[in-house]
């Protein structure tokens, strides 16, 4: 067992409790509470590895700068790891916050098993399990609710949330080839009617 100098073991002994909170998918930040008498000390797990982080949050919350670690930062980081409980943040994170609502709107769309409508991008269309909405809806949809998100990283999202299938896959549609994001069929509202799609067309060209 690590010996930590007098002051290290007075800041240990201020420790109650430490809480990990993990985000709803791997690119969410995984965040440390320390929870020490007179307050808490909130630091992003990337952080964890050097004192600057730490201290800075701890001048900030007890308004003294804490004591110096020299060599037991790490020691002191495995004690604090040891003591802590893991627990998923109640908070969703930005991305995963704008993945939700356009998987909202996305649920809205009408179903179709005709290629030629899911070229227009008005219908999601029923595949092998999956329901596909073609990329350039899906950007369409991102513009009008107004999110800033590369389709790189949504898409990465969605798939991390379970919502769809890595990656884009084509589809051909009326003579053309497509790109669609792969939405698994369980995770989509599927009461829409396909009877409901416009009646107006669209050429190739516009979907």
């Amino acid at each position: 067992m690590t010996e930590f100098s007098g002051r290290i073991e007075r800041l240990l002994d201020m420790v109650e409790k430490v809480i990990i909170m993990k985000g709803e998918i791997p690119s969410d930040p995984t965040m440390w509470e320390i929870h020490m008498s007179g307050g808490i000390i909130r630091v992003d797990a990337e952080h964890m590895d050097r004192t600057t982080a730490f201290r800075k949050q701890y001048l900030k919350t007890f308004n003294t700068p804490a004591p110096g670690f020299k060599d037991d930062w790490i020691p002191f980081v495995q004690v604090l790891g040891e003591m802590a409980e893991t627990t998923v943040a109640g908070e969703e994170s930005e991305l995963v916050y704008i993945a939700k609502q356009i998987m909202e709107k996305i649920r809205e769309l009408p179903i179709t098993d005709d290629q030629g409508d899911a070229g227009t991008g008005r219908a999601l269309l029923r595949l092998g399990g999956y329901l596909c909405l073609s990329s350039t809806r899906i950007g369409e949809i991102v513009e009008v609710m107004h999110y800033h998100i590369a389709p790189n990283v949504l898409s990465t999202t969605m798939t991390a949330l379970g919502y769809k299938a890595e990656g884009t896959r084509p589809i051909r549609c009326n003579g053309k080839l497509y790109r669609f994001w792969w939405f698994k069929e369980s995770i989509i509202n599927e009461n829409a009617d396909p009877s409901e799609i416009p009646e107006e067309k669209i050429s190739e060209g516009d979907a």
